[in-house]
């Protein structure tokens, strides 16, 4: 026995030192876009105060540049846009602007975000310093406009939870833990563009950039999400030839 012994055991070594134990493989690293989040209780007076922020500053950059552009109607309604501004020097810079939802007839709705994209072209606005604390690349911001523009235009330096709304449009999302349950995804007034459940329970992976929504002034009564413009609908497209020419 001895010897089958000895003479089994280099064997065994050899067998094992062919066939090594593989590591497991490494997790993919996240987006470069996205970024971790442990879950918060929502801070609605935080996304109220950004709101007003943004509201004031489209009031003192944008609406001035509104007034001999801006499309009128016989009845008080509303458009939404999707403004782009890119972080630069400590400020937020526009970038650019499409249309999200609207209840005007594609040529209005067209003419109002060529007239936007005119008002807006050198408007921006300082980052605060939680926005800068995380280097903030984008910021999007969905946010409605009266049609037409009030007599008085002072109106619009606030949002005015009356004439047919309160709260916000909820376009963006936000990580939240109920009480005893796992991390999950909400829609929010402020936030990231996208979310995503970790798997652990314990937080969420946000896509970026962070958003906001809101608007100026009174809310159009009716105006809603559901009214969205796909990408690709002829409103949309009418919008881009109008701004070409």
């Amino acid at each position: 026995m001895r010897g089958f012994t000895a003479f089994a055991a280099p064997i065994f070594v050899t067998a094992y030192a062919c066939h090594p134990t593989s590591a497991p493989p490494a997790p993919p690293a996240p987006p470069q876009d996205s970024i971790s989040v442990q879950p918060e209780k929502p801070e609605d007076a935080d996304a109220a105060a950004t709101q007003q922020r943004i509201a004031e500053a489209f009031h003192r950059t944008i609406v001035p540049n509104l007034k001999p552009c801006w499309p009128s109607a016989t009845e008080s309604t509303g458009i939404d846009l999707v403004f782009t501004y890119a972080a630069r020097d400590g400020n937020w810079t526009f970038q650019a602007v499409e249309l999200k939802a609207s209840p005007l007839p594609a040529e209005v709705s067209a003419a109002a975000v060529r007239c936007m994209q005119t008002a807006a072209a050198a408007s921006t606005f300082p980052l605060d310093s939680s926005e800068a604390k995380v280097d903030p690349k984008e910021f999007a911001i969905t946010w409605g406009f009266p049609v037409p523009l009030p007599p008085d235009t002072g109106e619009l330096a606030r949002m005015i939870s009356t004439g047919g709304g309160t709260g916000c449009m909820k376009t963006c999302h936000d990580c939240v833990k109920p009480l005893g349950k796992p991390a999950v995804c909400m829609s929010a007034c402020k936030g990231y563009s996208g979310c995503m459940e970790d798997g652990t329970g314990s937080g969420c992976q946000m896509k970026r950039p962070e958003c906001v929504s809101g608007w100026s002034g009174h809310r159009a009564a009716g105006l809603s999400i559901a009214q969205s413009v796909p990408p690709d609908s002829d409103e949309t497209r009418s919008a881009v030839a109008l701004d070409s020419h």
